[in-house]
């Protein structure tokens, strides 16, 4: 009589043992991808994002307009278009004077000396200038939400009357998710304060712009190591067909906002490449008073825009070269300079 040798059954402990280690391994492989998903994106916002800039300037009365990092980028549109900030766009709306035009006005102009020439007298002021070089076609259609009151309009003539879209206004035009990317952007404002202050070496030192909600001045914290300093200077070449081409835009955002008993100057913050000839030329042909103090002999923060010393000079200069004028129009209802 044969004897079958029967193998004696794993018991269930031993199945679980051998069976553990093959289920565990879906699991560890997915918590691996989550965790370098999460440092990925991590790095995401330390150097492309919010994080990236410095979170020095969150205070009351004033909003985050600007990080230079490649993820988040301008705000600032946005934030008036909508509106978002929309305290922003009524001080904007009220001012008896409204500046516009690019970054290198909102620098010119963002002094101590500007503040308080204008508070010392009881005038409201406004700066409404943006970065990339902004021109015409995004100010036109912003001053007809914005609807300004002022009785004085200052243009600053650098790239503003071309005929061009900004990389930030292309994409608001364009519609489809702008305004929730917008919306998104000023939700993040808030943990990047929170963070950033309560772990300052979390975010980065990229250059950083917040707005003034009362009066649009901007202050810039952080810097770029790789911006060099360069004294402001004439441009080099100009076009006299380019002038021709901006004339024309310039007619026609003259005649938008020209109203009865509102003064309209033009004036150039000076670069590098000031373009005096072509300013010239649209002051004349439009008729408009030209405001310009001597463009030659103050310095670039980064080659580019008015370092602070050189701003509260040029403001002073300017101030005295055109305050009795903005004076004037604000106390004669029909000194309009049309």
């Amino acid at each position: 009589m044969s004897h079958q040798k029967n193998d004696p059954k794993p018991s269930s402990s031993q199945t679980d043992l051998n069976t553990e280690p093959r289920n565990r391994k879906p699991l560890v492989y997915a918590l691996a991808l989550v965790v370098v998903a999460l440092m990925a994106y991590g790095y995401k916002l330390v150097n492309h994002g919010i994080f990236a800039c410095s979170a020095n300037g969150y205070q009351d009365g004033w909003y985050f307009a600007y990080c230079n990092s490649t993820a988040y980028g301008d705000y600032d549109h946005g934030a008036l278009w909508y509106p978002l900030e929309p305290e922003t766009v009524s001080f904007a709306s009220d001012a008896e004077v409204l500046m516009v035009g690019s970054s290198r006005m909102q620098y010119g102009f963002s002094t101590d000396t500007v503040d308080q020439w204008f508070s010392q007298r009881g005038i409201s002021h406004y700066l409404l200038g943006f970065s990339h070089t902004e021109t015409v076609k995004f100010m036109q259609p912003l001053l007809e939400k914005v609807n300004p009151q002022a009785k004085v309009i200052v243009i600053n003539l650098d790239g503003f009357f071309e005929n061009r879209v900004t990389e930030p206004v292309a994409k608001l035009f364009a519609g489809g998710d702008s305004r929730s990317r917008y919306e998104a952007k000023r939700r993040w404002q808030k943990p990047h304060r929170v963070l950033c202050g309560a772990i300052p070496g979390l975010c980065k030192n990229s250059p950083a712009v917040y707005r003034n909600i009362e009066t649009g001045r901007w202050i810039q914290y952080g810097k770029n190591p790789n911006w060099l300093k360069a004294p402001t200077a004439l441009k080099s070449e100009e076009q006299q067909m380019e002038f021709d081409k901006g004339l024309i835009l310039a007619q026609d955002f003259i005649r938008s906002i020209d109203q009865d008993g509102r003064c309209i100057f033009l004036t150039i913050v000076p670069s590098p490449f000031t373009p005096m000839k072509e300013v010239e030329y649209l002051a004349k042909k439009l008729g408009i008073p030209l405001h310009v103090p001597t463009p030659q002999g103050y310095l670039t923060r980064d080659n580019s825009h008015l370092d602070i010393p050189s701003a509260e000079r040029w403001s002073q200069a300017y101030l005295q070269l055109s305050g009795d004028e903005i004076e004037r129009c604000l106390t004669q209802p029909t000194a309009s300079t049309r």
